[in-house]
Order: structure tokens, then sequence, then C-alpha cells
């Protein structure tokens, strides 16, 4: 009986081992814009009015910003609200805020010798995310059915995640003709990523002896941990080429952006499952206690990039007051791959469960991405001419919805909250002699349903997987709702408004 109980447990285990869902990381392409005028317009700047983002956006474009810029931007405050009912368990939902403030485009434009040809170098921050959550519970449950009354239950989760994509390039463009340009960009892309992920839970008697059938059984704690961290920094090249093809009054922009290439990356996961102390079902004894931990260091790390083609249109009214644009980017699926490789070793656990683990590979991490794209609409009005307001709309649609990892199933990976937003842009950029200020807000929202829980410490019962928790199911609401204020500076050395 001992035995089977033992089996079941460790057996379980190997379904644990594939890893935790996180609120954390995007994991969405179109999560930020760069540069407050492309924002305010939802990116929809592929086919033109990119500005200094050009670089960016369609590197053909370059050749539109009409004097050499000195462009600052940045995020001056963005508030996300996250709400996740059931998320923790039966009836315990999680709330949360983040406040963030970050850099997010600088570059600077220059004229060079040859009419046809303009330069561009920039530093951005493509991607940010950070989220610190530490909740729990504390409170009496009837834990272990076999013993009468309920126990002291204690359970903790910690999940830290920061994660940020720095990217530092250059780029040029060339007009073929007065209609028709080209361009490419290239850009060195460093990503930094630190994770921490832990539950703790407890379950002791509240009485020094209890008695089950006129037997007593001393008092005991009863004890659950998992324990993970990960630290990955990678260096990767990413290449873009563009073109632009502009009549009249509209304008047609094509951008390749290729798979990114890995330069150097490396990553360090450390990676502990335990219980102890486990009653069986007689309430009598203990099933054995178990322990498999292990941490390296210095292991391969590759975060990979996609490749995507993205198309723009934009329409310029005969006045020249109104210009409307949309741009489409399809980003093609990242089959699933190792994005950090460990080392096998077999001193991780007793010779026992080792055998049984289906997965050798204990702390390795895949990761993947599906197939999808976004759309964004954008709309610009001049006012008067000290005054223009903007505005858009786009998708921002999750890669990791329902992924298939196939072969590496049973790996740790990185999947996430699966949630897809949209984002709705306004507001107005002030010429001011050759420069100008611009100002705006974004508004992003999310709604999804029936997700899955990151654990449950509603239900617990000593026969569940894992041990001390209810079983997860896929109950979770989740509501999401986030607020950015931007502000950007261009200054024109040339003497003409851009």
């Amino acid at each position: 009986m001992h035995y089977r109980i033992t089996l079941t447990f460790c057996l379980s285990l190997i379904l644990l081992i594939i890893g935790f869902q996180s609120i954390a990381q995007t994991n969405r392409y179109w999560a930020q814009n760069f540069n407050a005028e492309a924002s305010l317009m939802g990116g929809a700047v592929v086919g033109g009015r990119a500005g200094n983002t050009a670089i960016f956006y369609n590197p053909a474009l370059i050749s539109d910003v009409g004097t050499a810029k000195l462009s600052i931007n940045a995020n001056l405050v963005a508030l996300d609200f996250y709400s996740a009912t059931n998320f923790l368990g039966t009836n315990l939902s999680l709330s949360l805020s983040n406040f963030i403030l970050q850099p997010r485009f600088i570059s600077f434009l220059v004229k060079s010798k040859n009419d046809k040809v303009k330069i561009e170098i920039a530093s951005f921050t493509r991607d940010q995310s950070e989220f610190d959550v530490l909740d729990g519970v504390r409170r009496e449950a009837e834990v272990f059915e076999i013993l009468p009354g309920n126990e002291l239950y204690n359970g903790t989760v910690e999940n830290i995640n920061h994660y940020k994509d720095l990217w530092f390039g250059g780029g040029a463009s060339y007009k073929l003709s007065d209609r028709f340009t080209i361009g490419a960009s290239g850009f060195l892309s460093v990503k930094s990523l630190k994770e921490k992920f832990l539950v703790d839970v407890n379950a002791s008697l509240k009485n020094d002896t209890v008695y089950v059938e006129d037997i007593a059984v001393a008092s005991f704690n009863s004890s659950f941990r998992q324990l993970e961290r990960i630290k990955l920094n990678n260096y990767r090249f990413v290449g873009k080429l563009g073109m632009q093809y502009q009549m009249d009054n509209w304008g047609l922009g094509l951008n390749l952006t290729l798979p990114s290439i890995n330069l150097a990356g490396k990553g360090e996961v450390l990676r502990e499952i335990s219980y102890t102390n486990i009653p069986d079902s007689t309430g009598q004894a203990f099933i054995p206690d178990f322990l498999i931990s292990d941490w390296q260091t210095k292991l391969p790390a590759d975060y990979k990039d996609p490749f995507s083609l993205a198309l723009g249109f934009n329409y310029t009214a005969p006045n020249g007051k109104t210009f409307l644009s949309a741009s489409i980017e399809y980003f093609a699926k990242i089959a699933p791959y190792k994005m950090i490789t460990a080392e096998v070793n077999e001193n991780i656990t007793t010779e026992e469960n080792y055998e049984r683990l289906t997965n050798k590979e204990f702390l390795s991490i895949v990761n993947g991405a599906n197939a999808i794209t976004n759309i964004a609409i954008g709309l610009e009005k001049e006012i008067s001419e000290e005054m223009v307001i903007l505005g858009g709309v786009r998708t921002d649609f999750n890669f990791r919805k329902d992924f298939d990892f196939k072969e590496f199933s049973d790996f740790r990976n990185q999947q996430g909250i699966e949630y897809d937003v949209y984002h709705l842009t306004g507001g107005a950029k002030f010429n001011i002699k050759a420069s100008n200020i611009i100002l705006g807000i974004q508004y992003s929202i999310s709604r999804e349903k029936d997700l899955k829980q990151l654990v449950d410490l509603g239900t617990p019962s000593e026969g569940t997987d894992p041990p001390l928790q209810g079983t997860i199911d896929n109950d979770v609401k989740f509501a999401y709702n986030g607020v950015g204020i931007f502000f950007g500076f261009n200054l024109n050395f040339g003497g003409e408004k851009n």
C-alpha cells in the first residue's frame, strides 16, 4: 500500500516538472511602440510618417525625415492593472498594479554627402516587463481527510519576472527615384531575463495529539516546496529590409524582419521540488519524503526572434491636412526549441526516482511561438500650423495561446498567462519653430476566461498533484487595463518642420 502511494506521488512529480504559469512576460510582439508620434498612430507607420522610428518600422522611410534631427521619446508613466479570479485557487484571486518608467527611443539622423542617402543611428527598449508578486493564505483547512478536525494551513506563492530587450543599431535609405526608396537596418539585441517562482506550502495539526480509531497520532508538519530560478543573457543580431513607393496621395511600404542570429548567450537555472511528512491513506504513517534538486550555470542560451513581414498603406487627403494609414504584420511560427540547454545529471535525486522521470533534462528550458498577424490603423489631422492631432488603434495578439510544445511537452517552458490586448491611442503634436513636442495617452484592455490556475491553495488535500494543494482547474477569469502617457521631443537642426 505504501509503495503504491509512493509511486503515485513520484509519477505526479513527473507532471509537475513541466513548469508553471506566470503572469509576467508579455508574449506579444506589439506590446510596445517606439517614438511618441508613431505610438499615438498605433504603430500604423510602415507605409509612411514613421519619423525617426523609420529605422525600426521601415528603414526605407529614413529618407522621409527632412532634416538632421535628435529625437528623444519616453513613456513618462505606465500604469498596469491586473485582476485574475481563482488564480491562486478556488475563491482566491489576485489583483495587482504595476508602475513602470522607462526610456523608449533615442535616435540621431544625419544627412550624408550623397543627397539620395540618409543614415540613422538609434537606441531603444524593444520590450520590457517587470512583475513582483507575493501572495498566499493563512487559515484553518481540512487537508488530511483521515484525521479529525481542521489543520493549520499556510501557503505562499512568489513570482518575480524581470525581462528587458535593448536594441542598438543603425540604418540607411537610398532614394532610387522620386517615388521609390529602399532601406536596410541592423541591430544588436541585448536580452536579459531574471525569473523566480516559489510555492511553499505546509500543514500542521492544531493539537499535540489526535486520535484515529482510538490510535494516537503525534503532531507533525507536512510541507511541499517548489523553487525555480532562471537567469539569461543573450546577444543577437536583427536585420531589416524595407521599401516604399509613394504616389501623390497614397503610398505603400514593406518591411522584412529577418530571424535574429544568436551571437552569444549564457543561462543559469536552479530547480528544486520536495515534500516531507505526507500522511498515507491510513493517517498512521507517512509516504517516503521526496527531493529533486539541481543547479547549473554558464549554460548555452538562445532566445529566438521570428521572421516577420509588414505591409503599410497610407492616404493623404487632397487638402494635405488629413493622413490615414494602416499596417499589417505577419510573424512566422517558431518551432519548439531549447532556449536554455542543460546537462543531464543523474545525481539530482534517488536512483529510483530518477529512472521514473520521463524527461531527464531537469533544468533545460524550452520556448516557441505561434504564427500571428496584427493590424493597426492610424490618423493624423492638422488643426493648425502649430498643432496636429493623432490617433490610432491596434491589435496585440499573444503568440503562446494554445501553443503545442510537441516533443518538448515534458520540459519546463515559458508558458505564461495567454491574453490578447487591444490598444487605443490619442494625442497631439505641437510645432515650435523648427522642432516639436508630442504628448499623448494610450489605453489598453484585455479580457479572458477559462485560463489555467497558477496554484490551488483554496481546496488543499494530501492526495493531489502536487500535494497539499487542490486540483488545478481552468476557471480563471482575467482582466487587464493599462494606461500610458507619452512624451516626445524632436529637435531639428535643418530649420524645417517635420
